[in-house]
């Protein structure tokens, strides 16, 4: 999981969750603890990244 901030806002966090073959966004705002926070699930496309094996720059995701 990685929570940071958004560029120029300390008020709005944006978290990403890897989980296996997928990985989820979630935005909280401070201005509205009691706001639920909501995942948005994306498939990852693993198969994209087996293409790249041996490329360093690919790897580091």
């Amino acid at each position: 999981m990685l929570v940071t901030p958004i560029a120029f806002n300390t008020l709005v966090w944006h978290t990403v969750i890897i989980d296996g073959d997928r990985y989820g966004e979630a935005w909280s705002s401070l201005l509205s603890p009691t706001r639920l926070l909501q995942s948005i699930w994306h498939p990852r496309h693993m198969a994209l990244l087996a293409q790249l094996k041996g490329d360093w720059y690919a790897e580091r995701t």
